[in-house]
């Protein structure tokens, strides 16, 4: 079974709704006016923190469409449950150390009538083709470093080396993954106070691997409280467009559009989701210069799991 490496670049790059890149803080703006008499209500500045003795699991669910001329429909499903562990740096360096590992992961591949599968949990599925390619990613970890902004300043890869992939260019959902994970969380909040109402802007660049670069511009928008589970949350939603790309193909008519609720009293995000939908530009298999218009889409749903005091261990 094959499918464009492109398309896997980006299940892997797409996965947080939130990227990284410059906020364009003069785009701040309030739509929603104070009642008269009344003074407009303050606004306060939203950022995720981990806090030091933490466990937090995650576990998000994506799933990516293409439709690639003359072979019919791909479809890829993704379940994956994170556990990031925040702690002190060392040597009492400002900031959090947060100690990152995948506890379970489900992979489901489906072209025309033919579906493979990986299920970390399934011991039979260790031996498979798949399975030899996700495994070696399931046994590492990564520690990061985070400044007190939530930037990575640093990191470093641990646990068993597996044999070398069977299946290069496709994500393992390892290391690299949970970095872009880390790294994406603090993304996309603004800089300033905000309130119900207000807009800021996220423009910039990603890089996507082979596929090149992507240039973004991302609106979102602060819709107020929202009760999530019972949790006192703020809604936020975004939408915005990216173009671009290079190397394995080009990126046209991107759109994204998605929600976060935001949890300030334990300041993480509770719960997110996001849709991408894009027509991706690749060479055509065995014409040589001719190029072929593969429609694509993606929806990807991430939850907090629930944070718990880190247990003691020993030391890797």
């Amino acid at each position: 079974m094959k499918f464009p490496p492109t398309g896997f670049l980006l299940l892997s790059a797409l996965l947080i709704p939130v990227l990284p890149g410059h906020i364009d803080a003069q785009n701040i703006s309030t739509d929603i006016p104070a009642p008269e008499g009344t003074n407009a209500p303050s606004g306060k500045v939203l950022a995720p923190k981990f806090l030091k003795g933490q466990t937090y699991r995650f576990v998000s669910v994506s799933g990516i469409r293409m439709d690639i001329p003359g072979r019919g429909r791909r479809e890829v499903k993704v379940e994956q449950q994170a556990r990031l562990e925040a702690s002190d740096r060392a040597a009492g360096k400002p900031g959090v150390a947060i100690r990152a590992l995948t506890e379970k992961l489900f992979v489901s591949i489906k072209s025309g009538q033919k579906t493979v599968s990986y299920d970390s949990f399934k011991a039979e599925d260790k031996e498979t083709t798949l399975g030899k390619h996700f495994q070696s990613a399931v046994n590492r970890w990564v520690i990061l470093q985070l400044d007190p902004k939530m930037r990575i300043v640093d990191s470093r890869e641990g646990g068993r080396v597996g044999a070398a992939t069977p299946l290069p260019g496709m994500p393992q959902f390892g290391p690299d993954e949970l970095k872009q994970l880390v790294g994406s969380i603090p993304q996309g909040f603004a800089p300033d106070p905000v309130k119900p109402g207000d807009e800021w802007v996220l423009k910039g660049e990603k890089e996507v691997s082979q596929a090149g670069k992507l240039d973004f511009d991302i609106t979102y928008r602060h819709l107020g409280p929202f009760d999530y589970e019972g949790y006192p949350c703020i809604q936020i939603e975004f939408s915005g467009t990216m173009s671009g790309g290079a190397g394995t193909g080009n990126f046209d008519g991107t759109t994204v559009v998605g929600k976060m609720y935001f949890d300030p009293e334990i300041k993480m995000i509770r719960y997110s989701e996001q849709t991408v939908s894009m027509t991706l530009e690749l060479p055509a298999p065995g014409q040589p210069g001719m190029k072929m218009q593969v429609p694509m889409g993606q929806k990807v749903a991430s939850r907090l799991l629930h944070i718990v005091p880190t247990k003691v261990k020993e030391e890797e």
